[in-house]
């Protein structure tokens, strides 16, 4: 079996590092042929152990079967070696036997050629994809419905806050704090899945390596699946906060304010996906995503009017590159254009929502709030398209890799086969010895 080496060795237990895991088993063997049983049965008695190991383990065993001791063993892929080794075979298929009977007289009896190219279409392809994604998704807790549950409860507490907002002087800051704290908390909370998103990452990224399918149907896929977690989530909570708060009234501008809640949340649920992808780490991962989500609520309304930013890098090009800036812009004019709020001195004159973006917030009403929510979704797919191009860079990177290692190993098979012409051709027919005296050439397992 090999183990003279490893005589004065410690076995080793879960704390004490011992000998190897292939060496346990060759003595696990070893101690079973110590006791000269008439029957043995072994499963898989070659796992795990390196071709020659496995090769002289079988060897072993089949010089106890000739010496009268049944050996019933299963194992798995055998190598030609291994099944020269066999008298009696016995294969099994889907739980059925397929042959039974001398392993030397089992043929082939046909020779399937698989093809290299993709069985699925492209559409399937999306929608297994889609159908597993989604599967996860609701089976896994931090994916979204830990989320959701916060996302409620902090609507409830908002919404209680502010809870019937008229039109006073007070209610201008108020509606404006209400609407950026209610953007803000759903932002910050997106972080939350980003866990999941890296385990996600990892699955489809090495099946990406393993050319399985394309990058366009992972970012497609994984958009199809989350779509509809986005709506419930955005639905729900814009619902609550938008009843309780009593916002403008209107179809129409509820409307607007979930769609725009809506984007908001899939704007960032590509970053977190980017970042998941960029950054396979959880906590490296939440920081960095936890500043670039802090970095482009920075330069929004949040904090600061625009008009008040700074021009360099802040106003420009930061306010155009943020999903808050955009999102914030468009529900304070969704809200404030048309209504009329009381002044700040009694007798004084209607205060109408348009001056107050304009003077208070700084906000322009050279484009309209639609315009924001396109903005809003231009940033969606651009987002989209950088997740894309990351898994093309990253499969380049890949394919460069393989191309190094193939040539890599050309070399050292040239190497090699200018080395074998130097000696005698085969060492099969000379006598075995153990594993531990085997050097270089002079193992049996060497063509």
């Amino acid at each position: 079996m090999g183990l003279e080496h490893c005589a004065d060795n410690k076995i080793g237990n879960w704390h004490l590092r011992g000998i190897s895991g292939g060496e346990k088993k060759r003595l696990s063997i070893s101690l079973e042929i110590l006791t000269q049983p008439h029957i043995m049965l072994l499963d898989e008695p070659t796992t795990g152990l390196d071709s020659a190991s496995a090769f002289f383990v079988v060897w072993a065993l089949r010089n106890i079967a000739h010496d009268g001791t049944i050996v019933v063993c299963s194992i798995h892929q055998p190598s030609g070696y291994l099944f020269d080794l066999f008298d009696d075979l016995f294969l099994l298929s889907g739980g059925e036997a397929v042959y039974f009977g001398e392993a030397k007289l089992a043929v082939k009896e046909e020779v399937i050629t698989l093809s290299n190219k993709s069985k699925a279409t492209w559409f399937k392809q999306l929608y297994t994809l889609t159908d597993r994604s989604f599967v996860n998704m609701t089976r896994d807790l931090g994916y979204y419905w830990l989320r959701m549950v916060f996302y409620l409860t902090v609507a409830v507490c908002t919404g209680s806050i502010y809870f019937k907002i008229d039109t006073s002087n007070l209610a201008i800051i108020a509606r404006a704090k209400c609407q950026a704290f209610v953007y803000g908390f759903m932002i910050c909370l997106s972080n939350g899945g980003l866990p999941s998103f890296i385990e996600e990452i990892k699955v489809l990224d090495r099946e990406r390596f393993k050319e399985h399918y394309g990058a366009a149907v992972i970012m497609i896929s994984n958009f199809l699946s989350s779509f509809p977690f986005l709506v419930v989530m955005a639905l729900s909570t814009g619902t609550i906060i938008y009843e309780m708060v009593k916002f403008r009234p209107g179809f129409s501008h509820y409307s607007y304010f979930v769609l725009n809640l809506f984007c908001c949340l899939s704007v960032i649920e590509n970053c977190t996906m980017l970042v998941a992808f960029l950054v396979p780490n959880v906590l490296m991962g939440i920081g960095i995503g936890t500043g670039l989500i802090v970095f482009m609520m920075m330069a929004s309304e949040i904090f600061k009017p625009i008009s008040d930013l700074p021009k360099f890098f802040w106003r420009y090009p930061m306010s155009f590159v943020s999903f808050a800036s955009w999102a914030l812009q468009g529900v304070y004019k969704n809200d404030m254009i048309g209504l009329e709020f009381d002044p700040l001195v009694p007798g004084d004159p209607k205060l109408k929502g348009e001056i107050i973006l304009q003077t208070i917030f700084g906000i322009p009403l050279d484009h309209s709030k639609w315009w924001d929510l396109m903005a809003l979704m231009c940033l969606l797919i651009l987002h989209r398209l950088i997740f894309v191009l990351a898994l093309k860079y990253k499969e380049s990177i890949s394919l460069h890799s393989k191309l190094y290692v193939s040539a890599a190993f050309q070399q050292i098979a040239k190497r090699f086969s200018s080395l074998r012409q130097q000696f005698n051709a085969s060492k099969r027919n000379q006598p075995l010895y153990s594993l531990s005296s085997q050097l270089g050439l002079t193992s049996p397992m060497r063509p």
